[in-house]
């Protein structure tokens, strides 16, 4: 809950947002209600979106060089490439319009103005087919099929713009073709890429933001499609809106990418594979649709229509093939996604498995501490780096004085919370580094590299905690016990003889009742 509140108020302060919802409820208030006459609204117009661009700049900028990926880098540097261009064209469609009246298709989008939107949206779109999903040895071929993808539908929203826009007679100028190219085509390539971009294990935007500018590409589609439309139903005011009101969702997508960054851990996410890659072949279907209409007004006779007839009927069992394949191979997909998840899943449950098996390997189930075969390991490291440098090395044997007694008085139950009590003790003790083991039964011991202190006197600090009072819930007993000490130098010790030298010691002290808390024994090797 805390989380999702501080994305909200990140959202809410967030600057870029602040601004695209001003700029978004002018547009609605201006345009949508065609106040004021067309060459004001075509000042306002131009005039929010070098400003909103300019914040995308500035906001795409910022993400580009705290992104922590390669990816996420690239596209929003693309993304700040663009708004820059963006608003290098709103300002000279100012200054055309501050320059003198100009006609009204000029006035909606000029050419300079055209050529660094298609420069401006080409530059991410790139960068999001330079950085497609690879799998396998074969990275060129995943990247071949989306720029294919974003071919055709471009192609199709083309066709679709020059049907609904371009007169029935004539030839269209090379710049009516350069918006028709910039309006649908580009800007749905640009939502095909980001959608396929975002199955990636990193992707390059958080999915709130992902959203967001599929939702202002979609937009912006719309606006460059339906611009001749609307300025023959005398709805110029409304084209400006919907430009406008994109551009600011352009703008809120890269301020919710500031609050919500996406997370640096490879993610699973996006639509099915089957569902992206039916997008050619929808286009393509529309296509064939759009041809027919045309055919209806301007085929005749008998053999023309049976060889379109022919054609199209081909091409659509083609393509419904194609759909087919594409289908199952999703559903194959899905299931080995499936599959390998769920392998991941058996094999970090076998890699804890077999963490809690060595560790119940190597240390006593009953206090947390080494075994004595860790301890052997852990000597014959410690032998093998005294060759290495210089040091000492200081094994210690604990042995309680009277453990039987509170056995055979309190029971089995106190006897364990009595050697868990030492351990705990015995780990107080050391360092962090150095090694404490349980041997079995009330037999102790403890490994120290490079003693800071004399030996003796850590032994004897030893035996003085280990006869501080433990409260058992049955009683206070005493854990007094005997300690053997061995140190040296000899890196040619073997681990064996330095476990039996401190074990003599240890009943050497215990057989002279000298506990090491008086006077202490160390064997010196």
């Amino acid at each position: 809950v805390r989380t999702r509140l501080g994305r909200v108020r990140a959202l809410i302060g967030a600057p870029s947002i602040l601004l695209a919802v001003v700029v978004l409820l002018v547009a609605l208030v201006v345009f949508g209600a065609d106040l004021g006459t067309l060459e004001r609204q075509l000042t306002l117009c131009w005039g929010m979106l070098a400003l909103t661009h300019l914040g995308l700049t500035v906001t795409a900028g910022r993400i580009s060089r705290q992104a922590a990926g390669t990816a996420a880098r690239w596209v929003w540097g693309g993304i700040c490439i663009a708004g820059l261009l963006y608003a290098v064209g709103d300002l000279v469609q100012l200054g055309l319009l501050a320059a003198g009246p100009v006609e009204l298709s000029t006035a909606l989008g000029g050419p300079v103005q055209n050529a660094l939107v298609l420069v401006g949206t080409a530059v991410p779109l790139g960068a999001v087919l330079l950085l497609t999903p690879v799998a396998g040895r074969r990275p060129r071929r995943p990247r071949a099929r989306l720029a294919l993808d974003v071919v055709i539908v471009s192609i199709a929203a083309t066709v679709f713009g020059a049907y609904l826009t371009l007169p029935g007679s004539g030839v269209a100028s090379p710049f009516v073709w350069l918006g028709l190219l910039i309006g649908p085509g580009l800007f749905l390539s640009v939502v095909l890429g980001v959608v396929s971009i975002s199955r990636s294990a990193f992707p390059p935007m958080s999915l709130p933001a992902g959203a967001v500018l599929v939702v202002a590409a979609t937009l912006e589609a719309a606006a460059q499609a339906g611009t001749a439309v609307l300025v023959r139903a005398d709805r110029a005011a409304w084209n400006l809106g919907l430009t406008v009101v994109a551009s600011a969702v352009l703008l809120a997508a890269s301020g919710v990418q500031r609050a919500i960054p996406q997370s640096e851990r490879p993610v699973r996410r996006g639509p099915r594979r089957s569902l992206v890659a039916l997008v050619p072949y929808l286009a393509l279907l529309a296509t064939f649709g759009l041809l027919v209409r045309v055919l209806l007004t301007q085929v005749s006779g008998v053999r023309h229509w049976a060889v379109v007839v022919g054609a199209l009927i081909s091409g659509l069992l083609v393509a419904i093939r194609q759909v087919v394949v594409i289908s199952d191979n999703g559903h194959l997909v899905d299931e080995l996604d499936t599959r390998v998840e769920e392998l991941h899943q058996l094999l970090a449950e076998r890699d804890r498995l077999a963490v809690a098996l060595r560790h119940e390997a190597t240390h006593d189930p009953l206090t947390g501490l080494a075994n004595r075969a860790l301890l052997g390991t852990s000597l014959d490291g410690a032998l093998t780096r005294l060759g290495a440098r210089s040091g000492t090395l200081t094994l210690m044997i604990i042995d309680l004085d009277s453990f039987k007694s509170v056995n055979d008085s309190f029971g089995h139950a106190a006897g364990d919370a009595v050697l868990c009590a030492v351990g705990r003790r015995l780990r107080g003790c050391v360092r962090d580094e150095d090694v404490v083991a349980r041997l079995g039964g009330d037999e102790f011991a403890v490994l120290v590299e490079n003693l800071s202190e004399d030996d003796s006197e850590l032994a004897k600090r030893i035996a003085r905690i280990l006869r501080e009072p433990i409260a058992l819930a049955e009683g206070t007993v005493d854990a007094a016990a005997s300690v053997g000490v061995v140190t040296t130098d000899d890196p040619a010790r073997s681990a064996e003889s330095l476990l039996r030298a401190a074990d003599l010691a240890m009943y050497e002290a215990k057989r002279s009742r000298r506990p090491l808390l008086d006077e202490g024994l160390t064997v010196e090797l």
